[in-house]
């Protein structure tokens, strides 16, 4: 439940700090295998909706989490990855991202503007390209 804990306590505008966009995540459901929530930009206001699919794996110690942020409004590169950075700073600012054996999977055919992203919190996240 540490992405739960982290969309907690980046709810609201109280940890927005200037320029960054480390605020503004609602939590709408968890289940055991979901979790839902949004996200809206302080700079632009665009909202994304926020998904987090959790699935076993054969070893028990690990799991296959796939990550979605679909914007509502039209998606387009002017965007600057803003759907793909509220993901990444959920991992990066809750842990996870250094948790041992984390992988990541992207590129831009999977998630338009993802190397146009400027994400606040994921500057020393080494991405992991289709390994």
């Amino acid at each position: 439940m540490t992405v739960v804990n982290q969309i907690k306590a980046w709810t609201g505008t109280t940890t927005c700090k200037r320029g960054e966009e480390n605020c503004m995540y609602e939590l709408i459901s968890v289940t055991p295998f979901l979790i839902k929530a949004s996200k809206t930009s302080p700079s632009t206001k665009s909202v994304s909706d926020l998904t987090f699919t959790l699935a076993p794996t054969m070893e028990l110690s690990r799991c296959l989490v796939t990550g979605d942020a679909i914007s509502e409004s039209s998606m387009s590169w002017s965007e600057n990855g803003i759907p793909y950075c509220s993901l990444e700073d959920l991992i990066i600012g809750s842990g996870l991202g250094k948790t041992p054996g984390f992988k990541e999977f992207t590129s831009d055919w999977i998630c338009l503007g993802f190397s146009l992203g400027n994400c606040t919190t994921t500057t020393s996240l080494k991405r992991t390209i289709g390994e």
